[in-house]
């Protein structure tokens, strides 16, 4: 093949074509051309056919050298990139960082009440089962599928919504079981939904000749026969790993499960359900449990028997729309329970005297001898607190020795008067946390309920006699309507930071303001808070309060 030709291209007639305008013109006039003009055009005719084909094959090589020059800059940028992944800081990570990284797109354990997205068909499950956020990272390169594919620990959550398979599929059943020897002998956290349908029972097994890796384990089975259940009884005393346990079985009437009673090492525990019927469990080892009570007869399940073997963190919530007024006292003759910590949660609207009876009841039947921490809440809080009983919250506290050994109270979301609150402050010496609400006026209520007062702040004010109230006090939190002396506000503060009342570390104050109500705090005030909070004796906050929000 003839190279091509590199001279340069000779523009034979282009050179030629200066008389354009004067032809045009000629043309527009219909007048006739003359010699001159003549021999130009028959010269430019004759020429032409030769000139334009020395113009399509200057084209042609232009054209070729142009592809050319396109496929040789993708082949030099293509270089580049290659060289680019050669050198990239990526390549440089250890194998134990980028597991690190992948562990991102590896599944986590919704716990405890797993709230995942319910799988709408059954390749969508099965895409949940195969963990296909973590096979696409595999599909990277050879040394990335080989790190996914053998790093046990990103393959150690399973997530299953067996509601999708109404009949028994053998894929799922193997793609289970593929998942679950990936993660060899690494700790295994299980999220189980299941419903009625065959797969349920083939599906337990499986997981059950696991069980010596269960970890953290949460299952949901309000739509299943509680009988299949059974389908676990092989985990009996093959429990060695498990550490937290939640079980949501509804409320319906069951027996109560064995299976989990000989499981050293659980320490969390989640029951939704009759309390009667909780899990047979090491009860003395825990150190976190959550229950509900939807009557007087499970809070005197809770109370009789449960309570009086717990030492650790302990979760009530009342569900107060089931709380039956005909049975509003429970009935059980007085518990002493070692309890560290207790959460007294309502959930759903409620009704007031329902409320009262079950705040009066557990404070009537209980001593609480080394109770540190109590806090109280309210799931769907609107505005209306929870009413308070201050005459047997008083009783608790002096049957129980509270001045010896509470430190934490939160009571925020329920209501209080300022005389009651001094009341129980007054008795509780070891307090160190604290945390209080203000309340706008609430229906049936002609005023609002103010907590944060100057009288309040005179009181905590810190003194060397009795007449400080809280001496040990290290943190205040408060969601405040804002009506209190920035002075006497000021003044708490400073007293509580000198030398020898914080030994722990700074004094924590925390005022979070209801947007209705806001008001700028004394810019004086402000400057010599964040002028301590600089020197680290002071934390502050200033925001605004989430409790107030769509009052």
């Amino acid at each position: 093949m003839a190279e091509p030709c590199t001279c340069a291209f000779q523009r034979h007639l282009f050179s030629q074509c200066t008389q354009e305008k004067e032809l045009r013109d000629l043309l527009r006039s219909n007048d006739p051309p003359s010699k001159f003009q003549v021999a130009h055009c028959r010269s430019i005719s004759t020429s032409l056919p030769a000139e334009l084909e020395r113009y399509d094959d200057e084209i042609r090589r232009l054209n070729a050298a142009l592809l050319k020059a396109e496929s040789e800059r993708v082949t030099v940028q293509d270089y580049f990139r290659l060289c680019d992944a050669v050198i990239s800081p990526v390549r440089r990570l250890p194998a134990e960082i980028l597991v690190e990284i992948f562990g991102h797109f590896a599944t986590a354990l919704h716990w405890p009440w797993l709230d995942f997205t319910k799988s709408d068909t059954v390749e969508q499950e099965m895409g949940r089962v195969a963990n296909v956020d973590l096979l696409r990272i595999a599909e990277v390169c050879p040394r990335w599928h080989e790190l996914v594919i053998g790093t046990p620990s990103l393959w150690s959550c399973i997530e299953l919504d067996i509601c999708q398979w109404a009949a028994f599929d053998s894929r799922l059943l193997l793609l289970l079981k593929t998942v679950l020897d990936r993660g060899g002998t690494f700790s295994l956290d299980l999220g189980i939904v299941w419903g009625e349908g065959d797969a349920t029972s083939h599906i337990l097994e499986l997981l059950a000749s696991y069980s010596t890796r269960w970890h953290h384990v949460a299952f949901m089975t309000w739509t299943s026969p509680l009988d299949e259940y059974s389908q676990l009884s092989a985990i009996a005393g093959n429990l060695p790993l498990l550490r937290s346990l939640a079980i949501d079985v509804g409320w319906e009437d069951t027996e109560a499960m064995t299976f989990f009673e000989g499981a050293p090492r659980l320490v969390e525990v989640c029951f939704n359900g009759l309390p009667a019927k909780l899990p047979k469990l090491p009860l003395e080892q825990l150190k976190s449990m959550d229950l509900g009570a939807s009557g007087p007869d499970d809070l005197t399940h809770i109370t009789a028997t449960t309570m009086t073997r717990l030492s650790g963190q302990v979760a009530i919530t009342f569900y107060s729309a089931t709380w039956e007024e005909q049975v509003a006292t429970i009935r059980v003759v007085p518990r002493v329970s070692d309890v560290l910590g207790l959460s007294i949660c309502v959930e759903g609207e409620f009704d007031d005297e329902h409320v009262r009876s079950a705040m009066r009841d557990w404070m009537i039947h209980l001593t609480l001898p080394h109770l540190d921490r109590l806090q109280f809440d309210y799931t769907d809080y609107v505005g209306v607190p929870l009413p308070w009983r201050a005459d047997h919250f008083l009783a608790l506290a002096h049957r129980s020795s509270f001045s010896s050994h509470l430190r934490v109270l939160e009571l925020d979301l329920v209501l209080l008067t300022e005389a009651e609150l001094f009341e129980m402050l007054d008795v509780l010496h070891a307090l160190e946390n604290l945390t209080i609400s203000d309340h706008k006026r609430i229906p049936g209520a002609s005023t609002e309920y103010l907590l944060l007062t100057d009288s309040l702040l005179h009181r905590l004010t810190w003194t060397p006699g009795p007449a400080c109230l809280v001496p040990a006090l290290s943190y205040l939190g408060c969601h405040s309507l804002l009506k209190f002396d920035d002075g006497v506000y000021r003044d708490f503060v400073l007293s509580r930071i000198r030398p020898g009342r914080n030994e722990l570390g700074p004094f924590e104050v925390e005022l979070l303001w209801d947007s209705d109500n806001h008001r700028d705090l004394d810019s004086g005030v402000l400057a010599q808070f964040k002028e301590l909070q600089s020197c680290g004796e002071l934390l502050f906050s200033l925001a605004p309060s989430p409790m107030f929000e769509g009052r």
